[in-house]
């Protein structure tokens, strides 16, 4: 996709011969491109898959407000596009981020919506983000599998099943925390599988180990770690009285499988340490980059979707 302006972009999709699915950034485009041509080739219309086009906002310059902000470029071509003849051949697809969720004044998390939001051509996530729709440890079982070619990947994965729903529990609650003093960008790549214990029967999240590093390597003060910590504490209770299925879709989609990543990475070292004199070992899987292994799990994610085994936007096919 060649560079545009939103007026350029516009007399693209006017004229060109194919429809337009307009994404926030390359991930999504790469996942969702990926679903589009498994559902066609599934639903046997193979000769259909070039028909749809997905362009990144990212490729979208110059906008009269100035945004940088690629969710708030894709609801401004939709607006835009409102009123023209060709803006049946287009959609656009963002992250819901925390629109329409709610848990200040109540005591538990709740989602208004309970499912995709569709407003004219624009279509919202069901969760905060595309990686919400892989936080199923069904999805995650196969793939972690694969890579990994430790010995003790079937135990693991064991325990990782076990622990999965807590764990996106604590993820949930760094999330709103983060977001309340908004600082998701400063924390993004902090997690370790070390801030993770695991114990036969729970698993807890070492809050005092990852504000360390936080105060170490991002400049957090220690004022600032006091504030992040108590809305932790007051958004882990509501994470812990609320179902787990809004807790998997309110939950930040980076954040949420940073912490799945670690916690299998911390079910591979608990299991080797205890059958390898205590010495634990993540070598034989941590070796993946995580960029491989989110784009392998969506794959499996979109396997499943072919049979109807999870929810994935499909709204987005059904508009254009």
């Amino acid at each position: 996709m060649s560079q545009f302006d939103p007026a350029s972009y516009r007399r693209y999709v006017q004229i060109s011969d194919q429809k337009h699915i307009l994404v926030e950034g390359k991930d999504d485009r790469k996942i969702l491109k990926r679903l589009w041509h498994d559902f066609a080739a599934h639903t046997r219309k193979s000769d259909k898959i070039e028909e749809i086009v997905f362009d990144t906002a990212e490729k979208i310059k110059n906008f009269p407000s100035g945004t940088g902000n690629n969710r708030e470029k894709v609801q401004d071509i939709c607006e835009s596009m409102s009123d023209k003849t060709y803006v049946k051949k287009f959609v656009g697809f963002i992250d819901r981020e925390l629109y329409q969720f709610s848990w200040e004044e109540t005591d538990i998390l709740q989602d208004h919506l309970q499912c995709h939001d569709i407003e004219g051509r624009l279509v919202r996530s069901r969760g905060h983000s595309i990686e919400n729709y892989l936080f199923e440890f069904k999805t995650f079982k196969k793939p972690l599998s694969l890579f990994s070619t430790t010995p003790y990947a079937h135990q693991a994965l064991q325990q990782f099943q076990h622990i999965f729903d807590a764990v996106l529990r604590y993820a949930c609650a760094v999330s709103l925390a983060a977001a309340k003093l908004q600082v998701i960008q400063r924390i993004n790549a902090t997690m370790e599988w070390r801030f993770i214990e695991i114990s036969t029967a729970s698993v807890r999240f070492r809050f005092d180990r990852w504000a360390k590093k936080l105060v170490d390597n991002r400049g957090f003060s220690n004022t600032q770690i006091a504030t992040l910590k108590h809305y932790y504490d007051a958004y882990y209770r509501l994470a812990e009285q609320s179902t787990v299925e809004i807790v998997r879709w309110i939950c930040h989609g980076h954040l949420g499988f940073d912490f799945l990543r670690c916690a299998y990475l911390r079910c591979v070292f608990e299991t080797s340490k205890s059958t390898q004199n205590g010495e634990g070992d993540i070598g034989e899987i941590a070796w993946v980059k995580i960029d491989k292994m989110v784009l392998s799990i969506a794959n499996q994610w979109i396997a499943r979707a072919l049979q109807n085994e999870c929810e994935y936007p499909r709204q987005i096919f059904d508009l254009i």
